[in-house]
């Protein structure tokens, strides 16, 4: 139509009338053109449209009447390259599309009531589709076989069951079969059973119906019996073992605790034995009243039993009872039922999973008693510090034991006997102060990190062994000394730090490192609770050790000659009394990659003002104490 009426308009008019009417033609031509297409127009209320990918989407409205079906016809408004729209309906635009897609596209009652308009390119329908539905605020899910179209308001959620199996086997079938969407995850709820999903309303039908295929179908039922794998996050399934000097220490897991729950587990029926003596009267009375009969009804014999009447039950004959008891017998204890099915707890160490056999109720019960257990724990980082000073130094610096603590302006606490809550910032300033001029002496500063409610072990120690002399065989025995220390920490309220401590010193005494027969070991052992405010830190001990020192001092060469080299030499023997003490830091770990303990000391000394020549007394005196 539009070549012909521009031929008309070509060969009918002159050139300058043609020039001029040629474009008011094109207008007219234009107008008849979109007339003759017939636009479906879509009854909604405040429908969307959207003039080609990222115009604005202005709003019309509509008279609220049936949607009128379109005539056109396929490939209509569509070119070569692209699809042009005016005032389509989604179901108009999405059937072209399917074409492209190669897939059968299906558009929600409440999706196809919105319009579009613009330009459109069609050569990536994948893209195309993807920003119409941000465009127009629509969701979309494709199966492998066809794609649904829903509207944005029509997006369900949902809490799913899991009956038998992980959801790790629900994801896994979802993806083998093509149907997993990773727009819309499943979400585990941990060891309950339950998962969250979200998405169009096809999709959590798909993942309901595939959750009870898998149910029925996971291969977890033995008869009315189940089998089902829960796998635990935060705790271990296993029993941790530790030795502690010889001794075996067992921490229970999760499955050991759960089967000392249940062992045994049975339902009891409680059977009491009736008094003796009430039922020989009962069986009397019975007797009697059958006798009684018997002889009401003549022309029986005596031992011919009494029948009711028609369609009762035959009456028994009564079996002759014991003479009454004097004295009745006790009731009995409860008599076990039988044994219902017992239920297995098995643990899997190598992914941390615990397997359930029992009925589902038994299976159920598990799993949320696994659910309570099984929670995520804070970590707590444990400095530790051993450190031995002389006591009129331990003195100077504020520690007394019977009142407190007092080290400059800012720091101050009060404690009871040998414990103490104090600044360890503070502290340890003082301690590396006295270590310069040798009159303290930092053993160890271990640290351990571990979690509340776990027990965490600091043992070092040296073996001796010594020979156990019979009358006809000799026997070596070892004795072990040092010094633990272990804690198991929990947390409190106000940001505290609760601690159970046990610590075990020891040391051997008269040492010379020679053979001996007899080994003396001194020990030394504390156990107590202790609570630590947050940011502090907790002090233990102040035992006074006595500690003999014999040190030779020589001019090298000439003091290992003979005869005369005792005067190149000198020999000094040193008693001293010993103050150890264990400087215990708590701190809960909040963030990755925390600041040691053991720089707070540092960190203090750091941020003094020293000239080049102190520094390099301090690094030399470091490197000779064997400090980092």
């Amino acid at each position: 139509m539009n070549a012909t009426l521009e031929t008309i308009l070509a060969n009918g008019l002159s050139t300058g009338l043609s020039t001029c009417l040629k474009p008011v033609a094109r207008g007219v031509l234009l107008l008849l053109l979109s007339a003759s297409m017939a636009v479906p127009a879509y009854a909604f209320d405040g429908a969307d449209g959207v003039n080609g990918m990222g115009a604005d989407m202005p709003r019309t409205a509509s008279a609220a009447k049936p949607a009128e079906r379109s005539t056109v016809k396929a490939g209509e408004g569509e070119s070569a390259a692209g699809y042009v729209a005016r005032k389509d309906g989604l179901r108009t635009f999405f059937n072209a599309l399917s074409a492209r897609l190669k897939k059968p596209v299906i558009v929600s009652q409440k999706a196809s009531r919105k319009q579009i308009s613009g330009d459109f390119d069609l050569a990536r329908p994948q893209a195309l589709l993807e920003a119409i539905s941000i465009q127009l605020g629509l969701i979309w899910y494709h199966d492998g076989q066809t794609v649904y179209i829903y509207d944005a308001s029509e997006m369900r959620n949902a809490m799913v069951a899991l009956p038998n199996g992980s959801l790790s086997a629900l994801n896994e079938f979802l993806r083998k079969a093509g149907l997993y969407d990773r727009r819309y995850p499943l979400r585990d709820g941990g060891s309950n059973g339950l998962f969250y999903v979200a998405g169009p309303p096809v999709y959590i039908e798909l993942v309901a119906n595939a959750t009870r295929f898998l149910g029925k179908n996971g291969g977890g039922a033995l008869g009315k019996l189940r089998v089902e794998v829960v796998r635990l996050e935060n705790t271990f399934v296993t029993d941790r073992n530790m030795t502690v000097r010889d001794n075996a220490v067992t921490v229970p897991g999760i499955a050991t605790v759960i089967e000392q729950l249940l062992r045994d587990e049975q339902m009891d029926v409680e059977v009491r034995i009736e008094d003796q003596y009430a039922k020989a009267e009962s069986a009397q009375n019975a007797q009697h009243a059958q006798n009684m009969q018997r002889a009401q009804a003549p022309g029986l014999p005596a031992d011919m039993p009494i029948f009711p009447a028609e369609g009762g039950v035959q009456a028994q004959p009564v079996q002759p009872y014991p003479p009454p008891m004097s004295k009745p017998l006790p009731p009995l204890g409860p008599v076990p039922a039988a044994p219902a099915e017992k239920i297995r707890v098995i643990a899997y160490r190598d992914t941390n999973s615990l397997l359930i056999r029992g009925t589902q109720e038994q299976v159920d019960f598990v799993k949320n008693l696994i659910a309570r257990l099984d929670i995520a724990k804070r970590h707590i980082e444990l400095s530790l510090w051993i450190i031995d000073l002389k006591k009129g130094d331990l003195d100077q610096i504020g520690v007394n034991w019977s009142g407190g603590v007092s080290l400059g302006s800012k720091v101050g606490a009060t404690f009871n006997n040998a414990i103490s809550t104090l600044d360890g910032a503070g502290f340890v300033a003082a301690i590396h102060a006295l270590e310069k001029n040798e009159k303290s002496r930092i053993v160890s500063r271990p640290v351990v990190l571990t979690q509340e409610n776990v027990p965490a072990l600091f043992d070092n120690n040296q073996t001796v062994y010594t020979k156990l002399l019979a009358e006809r065989m000799v026997q070596m025995e070892k004795v072990t000394f040092g010094t633990m220390i272990s804690v198991l920490p929990r947390f409190a309220q106000d940001g505290e730090i609760e601690m159970s401590l046990t610590i075990e010193d020891g040391s051997q005494l008269g040492a010379d490192g020679h053979a001996a027969s007899d080994i003396n070991v001194s020990r030394t052992h504390i156990s107590t609770v202790a609570r630590v405010p947050k940011g502090m830190s907790l002090l233990i001990g102040g035992y006074t050790r006595d500690v003999k020192t014999d040190t030779v001092d020589k001019i090298p060469l000439l003091g290992d000659l003979p005869g005369i080299g005792a005067l190149f030499r000198s020999r000094k023997i040193r008693e001293d009394s010993l103050v150890r003490v264990f400087l215990i830091q708590p701190k809960q770990i909040e963030t990755p990659l925390p600041r040691d303990a053991g720089d707070l000391g540092d960190d203090l000394l750091a941020d003094r003002p020293q000239d080049p020549q102190q520094k390099l007394l301090r690094d030399f005196m470091e490197r000779k104490h064997g400090i980092d």
